[in-house]
Order: C-alpha cells, then sequence, then structure tokens
C-alpha cells in the first residue's frame, strides 16, 4: 500500500480511481497495477525509481525488495530529486527555505515565506 500512497503524492492523482473500494483487491490480485506517468521525470520518478516501484509490485512477495533496499532506492531519489528536474524548471525564492542555526523551531515555523 505503500506505494500507492507514494504514486498519489507523486502524480497527484488517486491510482485505481475507476475502481470501486471493494473491486480494488480484486484487481490489484488479478494483475492491475498504477501505469507509469506520462510525465515521469517531470515529477520525480526516475527509471530506477519507476523499476523499484514495479519490484515492489511484484505477485510473488519472495521477489519483492527488502525494506533495506526500498528505502535506499527511495533516498537515492530523493537526493536526485531537485537535480534531475527536467530543463527549464526553476525553483521559485518563496519554494526554499534556510535554515538557520540562530532561529528556534518556533521561530521557523512562525516566519512568513
Amino acid at each position: 500500500m505503500f506505494f500507492l500512497m507514494f504514486h498519489q503524492v507523486l502524480t497527484g492523482e488517486a491510482p485505481f480511481r475507476e475502481f470501486k473500494p471493494a473491486e480494488l483487491a480484486y484487481h490489484v490480485s488479478h494483475g492491475a497495477r498504477p501505469g507509469k506517468p506520462a510525465n515521469p521525470m517531470a515529477i520525480g520518478i526516475s527509471d530506477p525509481l519507476w523499476e523499484l516501484i514495479q519490484k515492489c509490485w511484484d505477485d510473488d512477495r519472495t521477489r519483492r525488495p527488502q525494506i533495506q533496499e526500498v528505502v535506499a532506492g527511495v533516498g537515492s531519489a530523493a537526493a536526485n530529486w531537485h537535480t534531475e528536474m527536467p530543463p527549464g524548471h526553476t525553483e521559485r525564492p518563496e519554494d526554499s527555505v534556510e535554515e538557520s542555526d540562530e532561529l528556534s523551531h518556533g521561530e521557523l515555523l512562525s516566519r512568513e515565506y
């Protein structure tokens, strides 16, 4: 279920929205999988991350990756999300938050960005 949520966070769309909740288990157990988004790199899904997601969906649970491999794969993808953004992508200044040793946690939360 983790990768259903992960897919939704990255794409902004609920996977399997065409199925009623009661139908979901049936369709997944019969091979239904979320499709690769049309714009995978633009939303941070590199080829290695997509391959990891597919491994997690393997019908044979013994072939699914161990949690350590999932954590390492997602961590590696996350480390590159900003650097792998498509050409022309620019981060808006208001999107970045500067960290400062001089500000407390409460002061950071109360700042207006």
